[in-house]
């Protein structure tokens, strides 16, 4: 039996899709083209050529490879080089990364931007609701009109502000509005208080007919509503028959203290007096032994006697009672303090001494 030895020349034939046959030649794979023709394949992309360059600057002699495509430049390569790029000097270990405030001055991160001082305060503006807020007796405790303001009406609430000791006070018409919240305040603006306020003579006669000692708190300069408001909470629920606070200087009865009382501002009668000094004279021709907390007094809070008719004043955040309303005081007395801060908060000191207050007219 031969077998047929195959030789070069015998290679596999390939049909074309129109049944014509022709052989494989070694040029290279075919392109079909659209009309059934075959030709060489030929790549449109340019070669790629290589090329390697040494990085400088770099701490390591590491080669840096790069491509290029043809005659086109890759022009973000040299970009991206880590030799163009500026490196940060590396933290030592256990350091923070510093902070973006950082690089501000303190006093200019701490500061907040200022707001009106009446901005929490509920407000009426416009002239005709002015005149009828005084007509119906509210509470208003200031008048703000636009410089140049003037005309009949203006005089009128000006007349009725001045007689009701209220403070009348120009500023510029961007006040106002920022104030009000809006530009048809026509120039006039009434601060009004949240609640009523009683006189002294209220307070004097419900303490007198409670069948208790008479135990009023004097507030002097208290200028926090938060602080207001939790003072007053505590009051409510120690007893006291009214607080009375000062006209300057000091918050009165806002929203933001009756929200902050949760609700006690409606129980208890709040007096507003001109002078606290003038005040306590007063309450001392009624009878009352006038008390007040003082953080250097040699007294200690609990040596003292709360049972008999009493006026206890707390002074403001910060400054305490003042050296004219301490000189007013029958004693001072003060709170200890254990730990290694020096006070306490007006309204927890506040209610600190009016509990010490109960305790020692609940013991028999």
């Amino acid at each position: 039996m031969m077998i047929k030895k195959k030789t070069a020349s015998s290679r596999p034939v390939k049909r074309t899709s129109y049944g014509k046959s022709e052989s494989r030649s070694s040029e290279g794979p075919k392109k079909r083209t659209s009309f059934g023709k075959s030709e060489s394949f030929k790549s449109d992309r340019p070669e790629k050529s290589v090329s390697y360059e040494k990085t400088e600057g770099s701490k390591s002699d590491r080669t840096e490879k790069r491509a290029t495509y043809g005659k086109k430049e890759d022009k973000g390569a040299e970009r991206r080089s880590p030799s163009t790029l500026e490196r940060r000097p590396r933290r030592p270990f256990g350091e923070s990364r510093p902070s973006p405030v950082s690089k501000v001055k303190r006093h200019e991160v701490a500061e907040e931007p200022r707001r009106h001082e009446e901005s929490r305060h509920d407000v009426i503006y416009g002239i005709n609701p002015v005149m009828e807020a005084f007509k119906a007796g509210r509470g208003i405790e200031k008048v703000v009109l636009a410089e140049g303001r003037s005309g009949k009406e203006v005089e009128e609430i000006i007349n009725l502000a001045r007689g009701r000791n209220i403070k009348v006070s120009f500023e510029p018409r961007e006040a106002l509005t920022r104030l009000s919240r809006t530009q048809g305040h026509q120039g006039v603006v009434a601060i009004v208080a949240a609640g009523r306020y009683a006189t002294l003579e209220e307070i004097l006669k419900k303490a007198k007919g409670s069948g208790e000692s008479p135990f009023l708190l004097i507030l002097d300069g208290i200028q926090d509503p938060q602080n207001l408001g939790a003072i007053i909470r505590s009051a409510v629920c120690s007893g006291v028959h009214g607080v009375i606070i000062p006209k300057d200087r000091a918050v009165g009865l806002t929203s933001s203290v009756d929200k902050a009382s949760a609700g006690a501002m409606e129980y208890m009668p709040v007096v507003k007096v001109t002078n606290i000094a003038q005040t306590l004279d007063e309450l001392k021709k009624e009878g009352l032994w006038i008390i007040g907390t003082e953080g250097k007094a040699k007294a200690n809070l609990y040596s003292a006697d709360f049972k008999g008719a009493i006026g206890l004043v707390v002074g403001s955040e910060g400054e305490g009672i003042r050296p004219l309303v301490a000189k007013k005081c029958d004693i001072l007395v003060s709170i200890p303090i254990k730990g290694r801060v020096s006070s306490l908060n007006a309204s927890a000191a506040a209610a600190v001494v009016m509990y010490e207050v109960v305790r020692q007219r609940s013991t028999k």
